[in-house]
């Protein structure tokens, strides 16, 4: 195809050439050469006539190939011949082309014949390449009620996976409420459900000032980090039930009470502050401060 092109009359680039299907490598192969504003042009006509050809067959390849001389044939109204190794149509057939060749009329109603036959094996299709035929896929009702069915069936079994892995974490938890619980009641008797062993083992906590509600662990650490800055003073401090510690600190710039705020949250306390200031302008925050 590249040599065909190579040694058309137009530039390679405005030439398309298209081969046929010989597989046997001893035998020539045929390769028509068009130029791509005529295919385009030819394809354009189809469409503007409501046509999408499958396959376009030059037409002096809808003549017989003969051994010798030339076999001549109108199609579409114009004249077209056909060698043994040259194939010509419209204006490049010419008469002095032939010159004292053998020149054979094939009948009308053989071509007929050959253009028929050629739509189920036609000798070269130009219809290859950058103008093959775009195949459009289509779906039947059947596809597509088959696709609805299996996208259905995988939905329901996604559905099904996701309820038994929901089932086993429930019955896991139940277990593990179940053994909390009973340990629970080791200390709390009483207790009929984790929420009331919980209720009632922080009372005692409280109570005691131990565990989250103790009381030495957060003052000791807003001590610690107040020793680090010697411009903050403690004023006010006190322990809720819940065992929060809530304090006032005093300072002649908002820095240093700051300082001790970030040490604190460093020190892994959780703590929450309102600035204020007093009459005689220092600053002041009420702080809150648990383990």
């Amino acid at each position: 195809r590249l040599a065909a092109m190579a040694g058309g009359i137009a530039p390679a680039d405005q030439l398309f050439a298209a081969a046929d299907e010989n597989d046997d490598p001893a035998r020539p192969h045929c390769v028509a050469v068009a130029a791509r504003a005529d295919m385009q042009h030819w394809l354009l006509w189809a469409q503007h006539h409501g046509l999408d050809p499958d396959i376009i067959v030059p037409a002096p390849l809808l003549l017989p190939e003969p051994q010798e001389g030339f076999e001549r044939g109108v199609i579409g109204g114009e004249a077209v011949l056909r060698g043994a190794d040259l194939a010509l149509a419209g204006d490049l057939a010419l008469p002095e082309l032939v010159g004292d060749a053998v020149v054979r009329d094939v009948p009308a109603g053989q071509i007929d014949a050959r253009a028929i036959a050629a739509l189920d094996r036609p000798p070269l299709d130009l219809r290859q390449g950058d103008f093959a035929k775009r195949v459009r896929r289509s779906f039947d009702k059947r596809t597509m009620a088959r696709i609805a069915l299996w996208s259905a069936l995988i939905l329901l079994v996604s559905l099904s996976i996701a309820l038994v892995g929901l089932a086993k974490r429930h019955f896991a938890a139940s277990g593990l409420d179940a053994e909390s619980l009973a340990l629970a009641r080791q200390v709390v008797p009483g207790a009929n459900d984790l929420l009331q062993a919980e209720v009632e083992m922080d009372r005692r906590l409280a109570a005691r000032g131990a565990g989250g509600y103790a009381f030495t662990a957060p003052v000791s650490g807003l001590l610690s980090a107040m020793q680090d800055v010697p411009g903050v003073s403690l004023t006010a401090l006190s322990r809720d039930p819940d065992g929060m510690i809530r304090a006032t600190l005093a300072a002649a710039k908002g820095d240093d009470i700051n300082s001790v705020l970030l040490a604190l949250q460093a020190a892994g306390f959780t703590i929450t502050a309102t600035p204020s200031q007093d009459p005689g302008g220092r600053m002041l925050a009420d702080i809150t401060v648990r383990s």
